[in-house]
């Protein structure tokens, strides 16, 4: 019968031994055992080496591309976190070496252990803010073009490249001077008068059609607070009303003499 000891034992996981770095440096990929999904007894394969220091350390092995060179060499940390076994990559060998890989492994499981750290969360936590990051950095350009690219897709009628000619006139000559340069999270209300101020009195209509643009630009990222204060620049009301005079006031519209109905033929 086997006593309390003995049962302890069974239950212990099982260490790797402790390689030194010249045994880590001597690691490669290894051979198929067994023939299944398509390879042969032989062939070359990836293998995972616990390298022993920090339980769950492993050194990923993978087979050269080329017979002579050596298969790229990673570190895995296999660990539990919650109630998931998880693979945390810790870099490239021997850009990363043994000690370094086993001083990283110790601190990821403490934070683990005594904090509740969650790497996985952390790491998908850091990718969102840089992908807002990088979203603050868009210029007014860059949603311009990408602006200009949609409508093309969306303009119908008669002659629709002439509408995407038109579009992309009123950018290259009225926006993209005054306004291209600027980042998106940077674009005030007082950038947009500046731009509209040098054609409001004198093309009226075409100064209204530009603005209309510029608000629906900035609508773009409007959603992702990416803009100032989470204000649109471009809008008339409760903005731009109070720096421009009204388009109605300033231009009248004039219209085609009605044509009677002998000379409609």
């Amino acid at each position: 019968m086997m006593g309390q000891s003995g049962l302890e034992d069974r239950k212990m996981p099982k260490l790797a031994a402790e390689l030194g770095a010249l045994q880590v440096k001597r690691l490669s990929h290894g051979t198929v055992k067994k023939a299944k999904n398509g390879k042969k007894v032989g062939d070359p394969c990836t293998t995972l080496h616990a390298v022993g220091g920090v339980s769950g350390l492993c050194l990923y092995c993978r087979p050269p591309t080329k017979p002579t060179s050596i298969g790229a060499r990673s570190w895995i940390l296999r660990t539990v976190i919650g109630e998931h076994r998880v693979d945390l990559g810790l870099g490239p060998y021997p850009g990363v070496s043994l000690a370094k890989a086993r001083d990283k492994a110790r601190e990821i499981k403490d934070k683990i252990r005594f904090e509740g750290y969650d790497p996985i969360a952390a790491q998908r936590a850091a990718k969102s803010q840089l992908i807002a990051d990088q979203a603050k950095q868009r210029t007014f350009a860059d949603v311009a073009q990408q602006y200009f690219e949609k409508k093309c897709l969306e303009f119908g009628g008669v002659n629709p490249e002439k509408q995407a000619r038109r579009l992309e006139q009123h950018l290259k000559d009225y926006c993209l001077p005054f306004l291209g340069s600027i980042l998106m999270a940077d674009l005030e209300t007082r950038h947009v008068v500046s731009a509209l101020n040098t054609i409001w009195l004198e093309k009226t209509p075409t100064a209204e059609r530009v603005r209309i643009t510029i608000n629906n630009i900035c609508e773009m990222v409007e959603n992702d607070g990416v803009l100032r204060h989470g204000l649109n620049p471009g809008r008339w009301r409760g903005n731009l009303e109070y720096f421009l005079a009204s388009p109605s006031a300033i231009h009248e519209e004039e219209h085609q003499p009605t044509v009677g109905y002998k000379a409609l033929p």
